[in-house]
């Protein structure tokens, strides 16, 4: 037996033709008879509403129940924003009639609840306050304030309003703002230490409330405040204090202070003094000044040589060599300066030795030539005087003389007291290292 048109899989019907092949003792035989595929049992399919709540990812209805063989098309069913949506399903089995099935998916808005919105005080400073959400809004969400600024001390109830826009709720918060009390603070940088003389020192301080600066100084004889500036008036040690007047927005009174320091000034001396001068220069004036502007106290370490006379001079008397010594002790702003000595020697050009003796010698007591004067001698301390008698006897030998300890004042050697008349000498002095030689003659008298 064979078979026209006997298979199917579509929904339909067909002829199907068999041929009966009868062999030997049997006719042959035509059979025809019609095949037909129905449609599927559409009953079992269920696709139903669904609701979500958003979370990003996409969402769909899924149909269940769907036979075996068939297709489904899906229609407006996959969706990721919030909303409500209407899903078609299409089914069709191959050859068959399209059967559609309807469901509303919904995606609900997701609530918000990444950010928070809390109470807040703040300290007063002249400028406006406000609070703002913590966290992070979602996508597509927006925040809006209303009461949610003051610069005044006080509070006030402060909202935000969220919007949510497509895919969250949204959601009304409310906080209380508040503006508390000031407290002001002073900033005053630390003060270098000062000597008498300083400029005006500018002082940096400020508040932090832009308050002025009230200042004073715990002794005003040492330092006071002029125009911002500490100003120097004399050596000591004094407290500046700084404060800020009262203000009705702020509940405190701060103060600051710090010792200040004021040294003495130092100071200098300056001598200018000839090295050399005359013996017959008579009187020398000295250049002396302090960089104070202080007076200047001078010595005069030999007044056998030169003596100081009047104000600044110096009156040349022999042959020698005189120091100068300029001194100022100081006062209440300036240390005492350091010493300053102008070394002068008095020479006499015209003689071939630098010594000069004196003529007479008369030690009665009276303060005049009580010795026999050697102008010059204590530049040479290495010299030798010999002393002789008209006859031509020696009576005196002295090593260093000085015109002080060692010196003639009519006394020999043998310890007695010489007669008046007319005495030579030699006088040997090292001069340079060479030995150099002074011959004459004084008359000694009572």
């Amino acid at each position: 037996m064979t078979y026209d048109d006997n298979t199917r899989t579509d929904v339909g019907s067909q002829l199907v033709t068999a041929y009966v092949d009868g062999g030997i003792n049997y006719e042959d035989r035509i059979l025809t008879a019609m095949l037909t595929v129905a449609e599927p049992d559409y009953s079992t399919v269920v696709f139903s509403g669904t609701s979500y709540t958003y979370d990003g990812t996409e969402r769909s209805i899924e149909a269940t129940g769907v036979p075996v063989g068939v297709t489904v098309t899906y229609t407006n069913n996959t969706h990721v924003d919030a909303g409500v949506y209407t899903a078609t399903a299409s089914i069709r089995a191959p050859g068959g009639a399209e059967q559609t099935f309807t469901a509303v998916l919904i995606i609900a808005k997701a609530p918000i609840t990444t950010i928070a919105f809390d109470d807040a005080a703040f300290i007063y400073d002249g400028t406006e306050k406000h609070i703002v959400i913590s966290g992070a809004l979602p996508a597509g969400a927006a925040v809006s304030y209303t009461g949610n600024i003051r610069t005044n001390t006080g509070n006030q109830t402060a909202t935000a309003v969220v919007s949510g826009g497509i895919n969250y709720e949204d959601l009304t918060l409310t906080a209380v703002l508040e503006i508390l009390p000031a407290m002001r603070s002073i900033s005053f940088l630390p003060l270098p230490d000062f000597t008498y003389g300083d400029a005006p020192y500018p002082l940096n301080v400020s508040s932090s409330s832009g308050d002025a600066i009230i200042w004073s100084s715990s002794d005003e004889s040492v330092a006071v405040i002029e125009d911002g500036e500490l100003v120097i008036v004399g050596a000591g040690t004094t407290v500046i204090s700084a404060t800020l007047a009262p203000n009705p927005l702020y509940s405190d009174h701060p103060e600051m202070s710090q010792a200040v320091v004021v040294a003495k000034a130092s100071q200098t001396i300056i001598l200018d003094a000839p090295a050399t001068v005359n013996r017959d220069a008579g009187t020398v004036a000295l250049d002396v000044s302090t960089s104070s502007g202080l007076a200047v106290v001078l010595a005069a370490d030999d007044d056998f040589v030169a003596r100081l006379v009047g104000t600044g001079q110096l009156e040349i008397l022999r042959l020698g060599t005189v120091r100068i010594t300029a001194t100022q002790p100081g006062d209440a702003n300036h240390e005492a300066a350091e010493p300053v000595t102008a070394t002068i020697r008095v020479t006499d050009p015209a003689s071939d030795i630098p010594v000069r003796v004196h003529a007479v010698v008369s030690p009665n007591g009276d303060g005049i030539n009580d010795f026999l004067i050697i102008e010059g001698i204590r530049d040479y301390p290495d010299n030798r005087l010999y002393i002789v008698s008209k006859n031509g006897t020696e009576v005196a030998e002295i090593f260093g003389y000085d015109n002080g300890r060692t010196a003639f004042n009519g006394t020999g050697s043998a310890g007695s007291r010489l007669p008046t008349g007319t005495y030579f000498y030699i006088l040997e002095v090292r001069d340079a290292g060479q030995w150099k030689y002074k011959k004459g003659y004084f008359i000694l008298r009572y």
